[in-house]
């Protein structure tokens, strides 16, 4: 299972806003998203450019219209 918590940062520190169900000393990966969508935008491009060259093509809304993307014929 991997849950998604919504997390504060402050004084250095990243703390859940809810309780974790872990084991004292348990290891974890950590997944930083924002909740501001330029932001958000921004970490896609980057993220897509290396593996299908998505952010050559300054498109803005990938996400919201992939299947348009994936599956539609290029003119």
């Amino acid at each position: 299972m991997t849950p998604m918590v919504k997390a504060g940062y402050e004084g250095g520190i990243l703390r859940p806003l809810e309780p974790l169900d872990l084991s004292e000393h348990e290891s974890v990966y950590v997944l930083l998203l924002t909740d501001e969508p330029a932001k958000v935008a921004a970490a896609q491009r980057v993220a897509l450019e290396g593996p299908i060259g998505a952010g050559e093509s300054e498109a803005t809304d990938i996400s919201s219209r992939h299947n348009a993307y994936l599956y539609s014929r290029r003119q």
